[in-house]
């Protein structure tokens, strides 16, 4: 069998120190994490030490989602979980426990089992829930990321750090502060799901799917990895978890509560102007959706993009089974492609869940490649580590162009097309080797 790795005459990799053009990029990128961190801090987090501040914030819809999460922990665990998706009963708890808000939120349409888990931060009061569930998740999403990196073995400590920094620094990444936004959890699930998946830890690697069921978008085109290389005990596992997640849920909120869910969310998502008039429900969104927004009726858009969806995942069962046959360098492209299409074409993926595609870069970045030590006739790897240094600042570009948020969520799903594109091109090289 071929090795894995590229053969790459020596007189063609770049062995020695990285180039002065990488050095000046490097320390751009620490002196501007330097500052976004503490503005991050100073704007956005440190409003989560006092009540006054949280409340004064959330006014302006600053940590508005995470507030409509502790409101969901909150209704799913009260005398109120039979009606935990009326909509007039969600806007009289968000009026008693936030007050009047600049625009009223749209509706709380979190699955029954994530509302009944959200009950790990209620128990704390709003303010403090929101800094201990920005501790915890950001922890989860830094270990099991790092995890992978640490499993592919191929950077040093200084690039983990380089890598962590242009990990953190694009604008969808300060959306996930500023709105208390989850997105740092599912990141550390899909993390989890592939790490287990790739060092053949099917128990863990299951667990961790029926958490990302939890978001049901993110689980779908997922499955498509076990299924096609055949490791029904990922599937196994992710079945009884997601079995325990339900009845523990059920037992919470009522067997009338989990059965109306669906409805009220196929409701909700295609009727969100019926609550919140001249709302745009695509805004924001880095899908196919959101691409299409502008040329068809909401409704009919929500459709085709949820058949999408599902048509895609038979050509990812086909790069999986294929991939099975080839091993690691196969699964890292693997994961590329089928994080990407998880966001772009789901039915909801925001600005803030595009940080979800650094799993992609966690699994195919090579040492030295962050420094610039790219064999030199390889210019598709050129292209996929150049995408990655230059995301946080063509992000911020995009922001302050004030082009308007619509415009700025399009253009990352234009990109994440292009990181289709580039996953797709290494994976044909690959399996054209074998």
């Amino acid at each position: 069998m071929p090795s894995s790795d590229r053969n790459v005459p020596a007189e063609n990799l770049d062995d020695q120190k990285p180039n002065l053009l990488w050095k000046i990029a490097s320390i751009i990128y620490l002196a501007g994490f330097g500052i976004w961190a503490s503005t991050l801090y100073f704007l956005i987090v440190r409003k989560t030490f006092s009540h006054e501040a949280f409340m004064h914030a959330v006014k302006s819809l600053v940590f508005i989602d995470f507030s409509k999460f502790y409101i969901a922990g909150l209704m799913a665990w009260s005398p109120d979980k039979s009606k935990l998706y009326d909509f007039p009963t969600q806007m009289l708890w968000v009026q008693n426990i936030l007050g009047t808000l600049d625009r009223p939120p749209d509706s709380i349409p979190y699955t029954p089992m994530f509302c009944v888990f959200m009950r790990a931060f209620t128990w704390l009061p709003i303010e403090k829930a929101l800094l201990f569930f920005f501790i915890t998740t950001f922890s989860m999403a830094v270990i099991s990321v790092t995890a992978i990196l640490v499993h592919k073995g191929h950077l040093k400590k200084s690039e983990c750090l380089i890598f962590w920094i242009l990990a953190l620094t694009p604008v969808g990444c300060t959306e996930i502060f500023q709105l208390g936004q989850t997105t740092f959890f599912w990141l550390a699930m899909m993390s989890a799901f592939y790490l287990g998946f790739l060092k053949k830890h099917d128990i863990v690697s299951g667990i961790a799917l029926a958490f990302l069921a939890l978001k049901p978008q993110y689980a779908l085109l997922a499955t498509a990895a076990p299924i096609g290389c055949k490791r029904w005990k990922i599937l196994a596992a992710a079945a009884v978890a997601e079995l325990i997640f339900v009845i523990v849920a059920t037992c919470v909120v009522g067997v009338d509560t989990m059965i109306y869910y669906p409805k009220f969310l196929n409701w909700a998502a295609g009727h969100v102007t019926t609550f919140i008039p001249n709302h745009n429900p695509t805004l924001g969104m880095i899908t196919l959706r959101g691409l299409l927004a502008p040329f068809l009726p909401e409704v009919l858009n929500y459709q085709i993009g949820g058949a999408i969806n599902l048509l895609v995942w038979i050509p990812l069962l086909l790069v999986w089974r294929k991939s099975a046959k080839i091993g690691e360098d196969a699964f890292s492209w693997a994961i590329v492609l089928t994080v990407a299409c998880t966001v772009f074409f789901s039915a909801h993926s925001m600005l803030y869940d595009f940080m979800l595609v650094t799993i992609g870069w966690a699994a195919t970045l090579k040492s030295g490649e962050l420094n610039g030590k790219i064999a030199s006739d390889d210019n598709l790897r050129r292209v996929w580590v150049m995408m990655f240094w230059l995301l946080p600042g063509l992000t911020w570009l995009l922001a302050s162009l004030q082009l308007g948020y619509e415009a700025s969520a399009r253009a990352h799903a234009i990109i994440l097309f292009c990181i289709i594109c580039v996953g797709s091109a290494n994976l044909a090289r690959i399996f054209k080797r074998f």
